[in-house]
């Protein structure tokens, strides 16, 4: 009996992880000099991003390859697996450039525990990494379905770079029946079908000759209690968002053909298509369910600019444009009606300023010493990935203020007066948390990681993002004043976020006008010994809503 069947819900179950972002910070390349390129990979596929090293399934280890891609010369390839010599839970690879201007390639994938060992290349397991601009599949039978060791991770610096955060070149592709009672019943299945193949790590696309046929065959659905039939990893690169066919599901003696016109292949998300196997007998209605957080052609894009009006371009304005988007959806638990807005309003994103305020010092004078006691204010975790309420803390900041004079809220409030919007559904500009400014920061210059300085606590490298980074510089048309971007002085500066912990606001410092760099993290008291004051910058941002429908 043959069945037709189309997805009748597309779940975005989990959000993006860290891209392949390289970290574009000034490293002179001299040939015959030794370079070191460090390289994290990301851990769990989850709604937050993780920088911890992913734990290998039983039975493999995580292999890492780089290859140092020249002009010229010829490619030089070297291997790791994880293990001892990491540092910070990442891989570290030391060559001698041969040429001046090269890229470096990175593929990595899981091998036996026990792979051989030739010439310093393991063995392949689940892909054929013999050439990393034409990643294929090296199985094509029941080990490439339901199987973490199937997932794997690529990316690439250019020469100068000593970081490299790597993705996922995949889909996490799993089929779920809407059902329960159906998947309980299902003593095997098989599946059948066609997907794209042939990476190139370089370019992160396929070539449209190099599709694979995989095959399941006679096997258990993956997660009965769950109602998952299975899953894969399906390459998605950036010039192929679709599988080039239909899918063949057998279950029993029934044949179901899932139509995939309607499924969007996007890289480094878990994407869950619900069906309802049962009800594939002859005609079917056709439900399509598709998570608009991601798929809303209106939303605003990472790297865009707001305009005065509320409107997003891909091009800086200089008489229109007042914000670069560094962040698109919510963030952690930060939600529309933190910010007083209406049922079914949603966060679409998030902004920062064109601009930085002048750099200031809270109270009026030297000695003056009566603004009110911090402490009240503490927190414990101002690195927090996703602690995006900043909102939330710059109320609480300016509430604990009360009625104090300072100058530099006066700065602030100025800043906001010139920069406000006659349009767009935002909120008003605040003084970001410690993690948005470290992001927003660290997405334009880079964060190569380290400790904040006031508590020695350790804290994870942030990859510079390709489109905030070159949103900043489009924007930065005044490079040659002599001041630093955000820290609006030509030598270090405190840019503040609305975070205290110990009394202390904790900051972000940069320093340099030419090259700016993250140089401190660190909380910061209001005054010193009472003769000399503290003056911090801001660097304002704003939530962005989609308005409730």
């Amino acid at each position: 009996m043959k069945k037709s069947l189309l997805f009748s819900a597309m779940a975005l179950s989990l959000g993006l992880l860290s891209c392949n972002q390289e970290d574009m910070s000034d490293v002179e390349t001299v040939t015959g000099t030794p370079v070191t390129v460090s390289v994290e990979v990301p851990g769990a596929l989850s709604g937050n991003e993780s920088r911890t090293l992913p734990a290998a399934p039983e039975g493999h280890q995580l292999r890492c390859i780089m290859v140092v891609d020249y002009n010229t010369t010829e490619d030089v390839r070297m291997e790791q697996v994880a293990g001892e010599t990491m540092v910070n839970e990442k891989f570290r690879f030391t060559f001698t450039p041969a040429e001046e201007d090269y890229t470096c390639l990175f593929w990595a994938d899981y091998v036996d525990e026990g792979a051989a060992v030739s010439d310093g290349k393991y063995t392949d397991k689940y892909y054929n990494t013999e050439d990393l601009t034409n990643v294929t599949y090296k199985v094509s039978d029941n080990t490439l379905f339901n199987n973490p060791a199937c997932d794997a991770f690529f990316g690439k610096s250019l020469a100068g770079s000593p970081n490299a955060v790597l993705k996922r070149p995949f889909v996490k592709l799993s089929f779920k029946d809407q059902k329960h009672e159906t998947v309980q019943a299902a003593s095997s299945l098989s599946v059948t079908y066609t997907v794209p193949s042939g990476f190139s790590v370089k370019d992160n696309t396929v070539s449209g000759s190099s599709n694979q046929d995989i095959k399941l065959t006679a096997a258990a659905p993956a997660d009965k209690d769950s109602d998952i039939w299975f899953y894969n990893y399906v390459f998605a690169p950036a010039n192929v968002n679709k599988l080039p066919g239909d899918i063949l599901m057998t279950v029993g003696e029934d044949d179901v053909t899932i139509k995939t016109a309607s499924l969007v292949l996007t890289q480094n998300y878990d994407i869950t298509a619900s069906i309802d196997f049962a009800s594939g007998d002859g005609n079917v209605d056709v439900d399509v369910d598709i998570d608009d957080e991601y798929n809303d052609p209106n939303a605003p894009k990472v790297g865009q600019f707001m305009q005065k009006n509320g409107s997003f371009s891909d091009t800086y304005d200089a008489e229109n444009s007042v914000a670069i988007v560094f962040a698109a959806g919510p963030k952690g638990d930060d939600v529309a009606s933190n910010y007083g807005q209406p049922d079914g309003t949603k966060i679409w994103g998030y902004a920062m300023g064109l601009s930085s305020t002048a750099r200031t010092a809270i109270q009026n004078e030297a000695n003056d010493q009566t603004f009110p006691d911090l402490k009240s204010l503490n927190g414990e975790a101002p690195w927090q990935l996703d602690d995006y309420n900043g909102y939330a803390y710059t109320t609480n900041l300016r509430s604990a203020m009360g009625e104090y004079s300072s100058q530099l809220m006066t700065v602030f409030d100025t800043w906001k007066q010139e920069n406000a919007l006659t349009g767009g559904n935002v909120s008003e500009w605040y003084i970001p948390s410690a993690r948005q400014l470290l992001d927003l920061i660290a997405f334009s210059l880079g964060y190569e990681g380290g400790t904040d300085n006031t508590t020695q606590e350790p804290v994870n490298a942030v990859s510079i993002n390709e489109q905030v980074a070159a949103a900043v510089v489009a924007a930065d048309t005044d490079k040659e004043d002599g001041y630093s971007w955000f820290g609006n002085y030509t030598g270090a500066a405190n840019v503040m976020s609305s975070y205290i912990r110990g009394g202390r606001i904790v900051c972000v410092q940069t320093n340099g006008a030419e090259k700016e760099t993250i140089t401190n993290l660190l909380g910061t008291t209001v005054y010193n010994d009472g003769s000399k004051t503290s003056p911090f910058v801001i660097r304002p941002v704003l939530t962005i809503f989609k308005p409730a429908e």
